[in-house]
C-alpha cells in the first residue's frame, strides 16, 4: 500500500511589507510638530511632521516682494521703450531681472514646500527617533513607514533543503 511522504522544514522568517521607506528630511531644521502616533496607520498624503518654517516663510516673502518690484520695474520699462526714452537693451535686463527673481521666487516656495513632510503612500508608522523640538539635518531619520496590504515572507531555506523547495509549493506560516 501506498503512504504518503512529506518532507517538513522548520524555519525562522520575517513578514516585510511590500513597499517601506525611512521618512527623512530634505532640509536641516528644528521640528515643530510631530502629527502622527507610533504603530497607526496613516494615508497617503497626510502630513507626518512639520518643520519650523518660519525664517523660510520671510525668505519667501522677501522674493515676492523683489519680483513684484522687478515686475513694475519691467511695465514701466515697457512704457518707457514703447516712447524711445530707453533703449530696448534695458528692457531686455530688466526682463532678464524678473526671470531671475521669478525663479528665486519658485526656489524659495519649493524649500518653503519641504519643511511639510507627508506620507508617501498608505503606511503604518513605526517609532519615531525624534522628538518635537529637536534640530534635524537633512538626510536624519525620522520615522520608519511599511506599506499597508500585501506582505512579503522571507524565510532563509538552508542548502541542503533547495531540492524541495519549488515554486507554488504550499507553506504553513
Amino acid at each position: 500500500s501506498e503512504t504518503p511522504v512529506s518532507s517538513t522544514v522548520n524555519a525562522v522568517g520575517a513578514l516585510i511589507a511590500e513597499d517601506s521607506v525611512i521618512l527623512r528630511s530634505e532640509i536641516d531644521g528644528r521640528i515643530d510638530k510631530l502629527l502622527f502616533k507610533e504603530g497607526q496607520p496613516v494615508k497617503k498624503g497626510a502630513v507626518l511632521v512639520v518643520l519650523d518654517s518660519a525664517e523660510q516663510r520671510a525668505r519667501v516673502a522677501a522674493a515676492q516682494a523683489d519680483m513684484t518690484l522687478a515686475e513694475s520695474r519691467y511695465k514701466r520699462n515697457e512704457e518707457l521703450v514703447a516712447q524711445n526714452f530707453i533703449s530696448k537693451q534695458a528692457l531686455d535686463e530688466a526682463r532678464a531681472n524678473l526671470d531671475i527673481l521669478r525663479a528665486r521666487l519658485q526656489q524659495e516656495q519649493v524649500a518653503l514646500d519641504k519643511t511639510v513632510l507627508r506620507a508617501p503612500f498608505a503606511a503604518l508608522v513605526g517609532l519615531r527617533q525624534v522628538s518635537p523640538g529637536a534640530y534635524v539635518k537633512k538626510g536624519d531619520d525620522i520615522v520608519r513607514l511599511d506599506a499597508l496590504g500585501n506582505l512579503k515572507l522571507e524565510v532563509p531555506v538552508p542548502e541542503t533543503y533547495l531540492t524541495l523547495v519549488r515554486i507554488g509549493l504550499p507553506i504553513t506560516l
